[in-house]
């Protein structure tokens, strides 16, 4: 099956530091001792919290545990508060430093592996389970501060084959006695600890970087991906010695990759936790682990200042991601630019935001501004300012900022010092507008007598300021030109030695633009996000439309609107998901085509974009059973940057997008 690159929804624990009432308030450090028991899904644990002098404070703690103790200073703290889902106490202000001791025991939910990527995200609530464990800090399994914590160490204790596991550095582990016991420690600020325990086998390699960094790497594997151990670490070591020598040290002294048995993965200081299913797919190894590998310098080395914004997943989309693809040849990497344009033409504009506004992905739309465009930012800044002054910029802002809080304007401000520019413009328009400019070629005229070219181009307004290539062809060659666009309209005129046939604005599409229709082939992605996106299954059967309703929770960002077989919305596309052979009459009467050509006649559901004549969109499914409509409901949502699908049970047999041509201008 594949999947897309971006699989990974990444987490970042973060902290804070606080000043109130005159009073330095720095977060408190967390010792936490853990005992779990996978099999029954207990949980009996005990932390001290030192906390420093300061103002007053919360302490959370999920409702389903059992405090045995609680003390603050010595004293035990009998107000607790139940609201919702949480325990929670009251810790006063204090001149004077304090000792919180706390002991709780608890079930934990039971593991849902048949659980989406997305649900999973939703749910963050610990599960325990013979054959994995995940509690995320998010799900309040320990208690945790309003502040955060300024560091952590976690004790692990779980019966042996089972190994658990924290981010941080390893400092001890031992097996004795039918237990397994390692100490992990954190010493930057964080919001918790995410725990991660299974029946592993690991694997452990030393090497010392270019830059004299000692660094562990190691896979904690169950025992059907024991195999894959070898290839995975090999990996990882040379995506560490990359980024090293590239940025900096590497700021850990380990870096772990951890499966789990949920179609999910994250990304956490010196580990990610990803999908058994996922690892196994070849081609992980050089994306979604490199991705993840970099996130050690650009979020979990530098960290994000959440409140103005998330620069780090752009950043390293487009240092890992993208830089894979431009390894693999220009035509990879123009692929993916294309890709990403296309994603963002698909946002509705009443799901836009500015990339300022982005801290998270939480659905398609967030991650398309916060990983794409941003990405795309940064091949335009590179462009702009050369290769050797955005490597040296982003080494500079690693050294001023490694294990600090860093914003864009600390970004911006690095760039702005190696390249000796200003670019306090370029930033602000990508960072605080919605949209993409509207570039066109208005009319192109040949001044014979001069040799040139004269060619007006409009954009939307208010104006961008843009590096607009343009390539001219002519009998015998092709020319590339670059000018600056800064106007809604603008007058350029340009050489060329004889008599051009015609020119194509950004041929290679390296501008963040709002493409040309011609270079739009319908995609799943304008279905996907399109909060007006109308369901329609023309059918009788119970079960088949239980599962189309099933199937449209997991692949749309939006609960979508029940339709009317018998009427088309006058609103929105449609999502249409047909039985068997019973789909053509219901096609031929709404005047949308069968499946095309291109499309195999094979496997057991087959999914594809299409457009009557009136210009409703739709994407139509067409499965032969129910059971084959289900099988489409881990494969599909992954999907979305393509115009069709075969798929065979679970499996994707055929792909591709309708083609699209690039749009130019004849010279008269």
């Amino acid at each position: 099956m594949m999947v897309a690159l971006r699989i990974l929804a990444w987490r970042f624990t973060a902290g804070a530091l606080l000043v109130c009432h005159g009073l330095l308030v720095h977060a408190a450090a967390l010792d936490l001792t853990v005992s779990l028991e996978p099999a029954t899904r207990n949980l009996s644990a005990s932390a001290i919290i030192e906390l420093p002098a300061g103002r007053a404070t919360e302490l959370h703690l999920d409702r389903r545990f059992d405090v045995s103790n609680i003390t603050v200073g010595g004293r035990r703290i009998t107000a607790e508060e139940v609201a919702g889902p949480m325990r929670r106490w009251r810790v006063e202000a204090s001149l004077h430093p304090r000792r919180i001791e706390i002991a709780w025991k608890g079930m934990l939910e039971a593991l849902n592996e048949r659980a989406t990527h997305r649900e999973t995200l939703r749910a963050a609530q610990p599960v325990a389970d013979e054959r994995g464990s995940f509690l995320p800090a998010s799900g309040f399994w320990h208690p945790v501060l309003n502040e955060g914590f300024s560091s952590y160490q976690v004790q692990i204790d779980v019966p042996d084959p089972h190994r658990g596991i924290a981010p941080g550095n390893l400092i001890v582990e031992s097996t004795a006695g039918g237990r397994y016991r390692a100490t992990f420690a954190f010493p930057h600020q964080n919001n918790g600890v995410d725990l991660m325990a299974g029946p592993y086998r690991v694997t452990s390699v030393d090497l010392r970087t270019g830059t004299g960094k000692a660094v562990t790497v190691r896979t904690y594997f169950h025992t059907e991906l024991a195999d894959q151990a070898n290839a995975y670490i090999s990996a990882t070591r040379a995506f560490i010695n990359d980024y090293d020598a590239q940025i900096g040290p590497y700021p850990y002294s380990i870096f772990s990759v951890v499966s789990g048995p949920t179609p999910t993965g994250f990304g956490m200081p010196a580990l990610t936790y990803l999908d058994i299913q996922v690892l196994r797919l070849p081609f992980i190894r050089d994306t979604s682990l490199r991705h993840e590998v970099l996130h050690n310098w650009w979020g979990n080395g530098v960290f994000v200042d959440y409140q103005r914004g998330n620069w780090s997943e752009g950043l390293t989309t487009f240092m890992a991601d993208y830089a894979f693809r431009e390894k693999t040849g220009e035509a990879d990497a123009r692929a993916m630019r294309i890709e990403w344009l296309r994603d963002l033409a698909a946002v509705p504009v009443a799901e836009d935001r500015p990339v300022a506004a982005f801290s998270a992905r939480h659905h398609g739309t967030s991650q398309i501004i916060g990983y794409h465009k941003v990405a795309m930012m940064f091949l335009m800044l590179r462009d702009e300012i050369g290769t050797e002054a955005f490597d040296a910029a982003l080494r500079r802002f690693w050294s001023e900022q490694q294990f600090r809080y860093a914003s864009w304007e600390d970004l911006r401000r690095a760039f702005e010092t190696v390249s000796k520019r200003p670019l306090s413009a370029v930033f602000a328009q990508w960072l605080n507008r919605t949209g993409l400019p509207d570039v066109r070629i208005k009319s192109v005229a040949w001044m014979s007598d001069a040799a040139g070219l004269v060619v007006t181009l409009v954009q939307s307004s208010p104006p961008y300021r843009l590096q607009v290539p343009i390539d001219i062809h002519t009998p015998t060659t092709m020319l590339r030109r670059q000018v600056t666009m800064e106007a809604a309209e603008q007058v350029f005129t340009l050489t060329a030695h004889e008599r051009p046939t015609g020119i194509v604005l950004d041929p290679d599409f390296r501008v963040l633009r709002r493409l040309d229709p011609a270079e739009l082939p319908p995609i799943f992605r304008q279905v996907m996000l399109d909060p007006d996106t109308t369901l329609i299954v023309p059918t009788t059967d119970a079960r088949f439309r239980a599962e189309a309703n099933n199937l449209a929770a997991k692949f749309l960002d939006h609960p979508p609107h029940p339709g009317d077989p018998d009427r088309l919305p006058v609103k929105g596309p449609v999502l249409v998901m047909l039985k068997g052979g019973d789909g053509e009459a219901w096609l031929s009467a709404h005047d949308f085509t069968a499946p095309p050509r291109e499309m195999p006649s094979s496997g057991t559901a087959r999914v594809w974009t299409t457009r009557n004549r009136e210009g409703v969109l739709a994407l139509v499914i067409t499965a032969r059973d129910a059971e084959a409509l289900a099988g489409l409901a881990r494969p599909l949502p992954h999907y979305g940057r393509q115009s069709w699908l075969v798929v065979d049970g679970q499996k994707v047999t055929h792909r591709g997008v309708w083609p699209a041509r690039s749009p130019s201008q004849q010279v008269p």
